[in-house]
């Protein structure tokens, strides 16, 4: 695996440069680093007119706990919230109000803090991270030619940076802002001609952006806002020595969000090197407890009957849900592959079944 991973970094520099035309390759990386632009917070008149009394209630009220210097209010509602007045409008219509998460986290990112965030997965965390990302990405100017984002999305897998650039994509087109996602178990080459190209927003699992960072494809000079998002599955996963080289080459005037279920003793440490002057933000317990939003059910059988029961459970379900399947591998003896429950399940469109299984990202 390693010298396949070796020859095609060596494939990928020479790829790349057969196929640009001399002044195209020239253009890569060599780029003068625009200096950051930071956006000034305007804290909206009636967060700033509302109560302590009344601040202290809806945290109470939503297990909200903060801390840190001069930490910002909280915004109630979309209008509050200091974003940009086309996410405002597109939020408006699709939602009818903020969850917990974006309220504390807009403010604390649009002003240019660092921000630590522990919240159960399901929170809308994503939105409450991006946007803010988007927001600054502006501020940026719009990429050329061979430039590297100026914000960084660093998630532990392929299915969640696919999740995020689907969350993402919509308010990047809004806002003109170029968003691209890269990770394990999709074509390299592909990616790197669409990062030469520029890019503003980038979602990246740790493997996959080590290894373009390695092939030269891309640098992380222009980056100003950095994303760990599930930072402690991250580190379960054994990215660690990833994150840091990714991080290594990221200028040390940054905001550095992170975002994470638990609050272990690693991901303390990463903060701690890697964050300036942080708020702390928890929403629920720090203890690690499933969304109670979310309905789990469990069948204790044998493993004869596994593949019969789940496709007596698809059968049984609606065809506008989505499946997701996660096997431990993928055996065609044992009829887990998407191809065999398409035949056993007619009319269900290839698009709502995924069957997911780790890779090396």
């Amino acid at each position: 695996m390693a010298s396949d991973s070796a020859a095609w970094r060596r494939f990928t520099l020479v790829a790349i440069g057969a196929s640009l035309t001399s002044n195209d390759a020239s253009k890569i990386h060599k780029n003068n680093v625009k200096p950051t632009v930071w956006g000034e917070y305007n804290e909206h008149p009636d967060v700033r007119a509302r109560s302590e009394v009344e601040i202290n209630q809806w945290m109470k009220h939503n297990e909200v706990t903060m801390k840190g210097d001069n930490v910002p209010r909280p915004a109630f509602n979309f209008e509050e919230s200091s974003l940009d007045t086309l996410i405002i409008n597109k939020l408006t219509n699709s939602y009818d109000d903020p969850t917990v998460i974006q309220s504390v986290s807009w403010p604390i990112a649009l002003s240019g803090r660092d921000m630590i965030s522990v919240a159960q997965t399901g929170s809308g965390k994503t939105l409450a991270f991006i946007l803010p990302g988007i927001m600054h990405a502006t501020k940026q100017g719009k990429c050329v030619y061979g430039e590297g984002p100026s914000v960084v999305v660093l998630v532990p897998t392929r299915e969640l940076a696919q999740q995020v650039e689907s969350v993402s994509k919509s308010f990047c087109s809004l806002m003109g802002v170029r968003c691209l996602c890269v990770y394990g178990g999709s074509a390299r080459m592909v990616q790197s001609r669409n990062l030469v190209k520029g890019v503003d927003v980038l979602v990246a699992t740790p493997g996959r952006l080590n290894d373009f960072l390695y092939a030269n494809v891309i640098d992380l000079k222009r980056c100003s806002y950095l994303v760990l998002d599930e930072a402690d599955r991250m580190l379960d996963m054994g990215f660690e020595p990833q994150i840091r080289t990714i991080i290594s080459t990221i200028s040390c005037a940054r905001q550095t969000l992170m975002f994470s279920a638990t609050w272990p003793d690693d991901v303390r440490s990463l903060a701690h090197n890697y964050q300036n002057d942080p708020i702390f933000v928890n929403v629920g317990s720090l203890k690690l407890a499933a969304n109670p939003n979310i309905i789990q059910n469990i069948l204790v059988i044998t493993e004869k009957e596994k593949e019969k029961r789940l496709l007596e459970l698809l059968c049984q379900l609606n065809s506008t849900y989505t499946f997701k399947i996660f096997p431990n591998s993928i055996n065609p003896g044992l009829g887990w592959p998407t191809s065999l429950l398409m035949l056993s399940i007619p009319g269900l469109a290839s698009n709502e079944i995924c069957v997911n299984v780790g890779d090396e990202e």
